[in-house]
């Protein structure tokens, strides 16, 4: 490929199969061809169905308007051995196209101007029109046309190399991301191949899984590496890794890539520390021992925590009473006969008193004047406290006043602390 402002020769088109030891050019052979003469006529079309006239033109022997026009005789082969390509600039595409359109050639009848911005300027195929004489020796049978393989330009590819790889080994069972760097690529034309190659030659082959799409600016590409032909090997397997161009079957330098044996355990659970067990007798107490189940007796109605304070109240007044009877009695403390029974003289149950003074009290009866429903008289018997007077009460009218005398101070510390 070379343009014309370059001044120099385009050189001439190697054939597909030519070597440096053996060189061969473009060549055609015409079937079941027994005329005197045929004319073939060369052009340059589009790489892509349908094949439209491409605007690049072809140069060398024989060759006129951008077209090459050889005629045959007395042979049905035919090659083309100096014929070169010359490069059409983007802003040059129409004008190239209408010189074609001038001339008349257009093999596959698709127009001059058919998608005419979206050529591909890199890469052309050669189409080769064979024209054959009537009975009047005009050539006016036409040949299906043939076209040869894509010809690419290969100033506008790079080499297939790999740069660099985030990962040179992956599980057998395939599926591992590996992020590749490399040289300017075509996204649309581009492989990454992985093969295995032995004494015999190459024993496995397969493509990494990716899109158009997972190629990043024409320098990178994200795949996911293929399966390996045995996904339950039990040692690593070496295996090799390179770029491969599907439209010319170019290769690049192949990289060394292991496939290992798959992880059984992928996320590393084993590897994370165990919790450890609790024993939950270390919990039990020699004195306390737990019990599985609690019994609640439904039967029994519960006490409400007012009864049980007073309930505590009580037994601790009657246990303080019992110190202070034996008290009293050391003291010399007088046991007296209700009037009413020595006024009577009737045979009944005594009831016991104990005579107190009124510093024993200290402030249990407030106001000096001891209620009678205390002592088990009437309200309207009711006297006041002359001092000095010993203060007679019955056993239950002691007990259930200081049972009071203790629930009010405890009242009135929990309203201090309020």
């Amino acid at each position: 490929f070379r343009y014309e402002c370059e001044g120099r020769s385009a050189g001439s088109l190697p054939g597909e199969h030519s070597t440096n030891e053996q060189k061969s050019f473009p060549t055609i052979r015409i079937n079941n061809f027994n005329g005197p003469a045929a004319i073939v006529v060369v052009s340059c079309v589009t790489k892509d169905k349908p094949y439209c006239p491409h605007p690049h033109n072809l140069v060398g022997q024989d060759c006129r308007d951008g077209v090459c026009t050889v005629k045959v005789r007395g042979r049905n082969t035919v090659s083309f051995p100096n014929i070169g390509i010359q490069c059409c600039k983007r802003h040059d595409v129409e004008e190239s196209l209408k010189l074609r359109e001038k001339i008349r050639v257009d093999p596959f009848g698709t127009g001059y101007f058919r998608n005419m911005n979206n050529i591909d300027l890199n890469s052309v195929r050669l189409c080769f029109q064979v024209f054959l004489p009537d009975a009047n020796k005009k050539f006016t049978h036409i040949v299906q046309p043939i076209v040869s393989q894509p010809i690419i330009d290969k100033k506008s590819i790079h080499d297939l190399v790999i740069c660099r790889l985030s990962r040179q080994s992956g599980y057998a069972g395939g599926g591992d991301e590996v992020f590749l760097l490399c040289e300017k690529i075509n996204k649309d034309d581009i492989q990454v191949r992985f093969f295995e190659e032995t004494e015999d030659g190459i024993s496995w082959e397969a493509f990494g899984d990716f899109a158009s799409h997972d190629v990043r600016r024409q320098y990178a590409i994200v795949f996911r590496t293929p399966p390996y032909r045995d996904p339950h090997i039990q040692s690593s397997v070496q295996v090799f890794i390179q770029l491969r161009r599907p439209s010319d079957d170019e290769i690049g330098d192949p990289k060394p890539f292991q496939y290992i044996p798959q992880d059984p355990d992928p996320y590393g659970i084993t590897n994370k520390r165990k919790r450890k067990e609790v024993n939950v007798e270390s919990f039990y107490s020699d004195r306390i021992p737990l019990s599985v189940w609690h019994e609640v007796k439904v039967d029994e109605p519960e006490a409400s925590p007012t009864e049980d304070v007073k309930s505590r109240l009580k037994k601790k007044a009657v246990s303080g009473l019992q110190r202070k009877d034996k008290t009293a009695a050391a003291a010399a403390a007088t046991i007296v006969e209700s009037p009413v029974q020595q006024q009577h003289q009737q045979p009944q149950q005594s009831t016991s008193c104990v005579s107190v003074g009124p510093s024993m009290l200290g402030g249990v009866l407030p106001g000096g004047v001891l209620g009678g429903s205390l002592l088990g008289t009437p309200v309207a018997t009711r006297q006041p406290m002359t001092p000095g007077t010993p203060i007679v009460l019955t056993a239950e009218a002691l007990t259930n006043l200081l049972a009071s005398h203790m629930l009010m101070t405890q009242q009135q510390q929990q309203q201090q602390q309020q």
